[in-house]
Order: structure tokens, then C-alpha cells, then sequence
């Protein structure tokens, strides 16, 4: 919104207007909010799969070492 002032009109009042209605919207509120709950789930899944990734291995190591030893006797 542009607005061309004139000498009669308070640019202050006007600024402070500004303000008050970016305080007083909503319309961003939500799209942070949404973006705040997709990284939080985006950091949880990750750190699931990171620990979850880590014991897979884990367990297919152990599994190839008793193979190992069982077919060296």
C-alpha cells in the first residue's frame, strides 16, 4: 500500500498505524507455525534414523561375526 502525504497530514501517526497492524495480523502467524512443526518433525525423523541406523548395523555386525566363527571351527 503506498500512500502520498501531504503537508496537513501526521506521517507519524500514519507509521504508527503501520505498526499496529503488523503486530495485529495473523496471516504470517500460521505459514511460521507450520514451518516450526515440519522442522521439528523433520529433526525427530532424522534422529530416529541416525540411532535406529546405528543399531542395524550394529546387529548385522554381530550377526557376521558369529557366522564367521561358526563356519571357521
Amino acid at each position: 500500500m503506498v500512500k502520498v502525504f501531504t503537508i496537513t497530514e501526521n506521517i507519524s501517526e500514519y507509521i504508527g498505524s503501520i505498526v499496529k497492524e503488523l503486530f495485529l495480523s495473523n496471516e504470517g502467524a500460521t505459514a511460521i507455525e507450520y514451518a516450526l512443526m515440519a522442522a521439528l518433525i523433520g529433526s525427530t525423523i532424522i534422529g530416529a534414523q541416525t540411532a535406529m541406523g546405528r543399531t542395524v548395523v550394529t546387529m548385522y555386525q554381530n550377526a557376521a561375526n558369529i557366522i564367521i566363527v561358526a563356519m571357521g571351527s
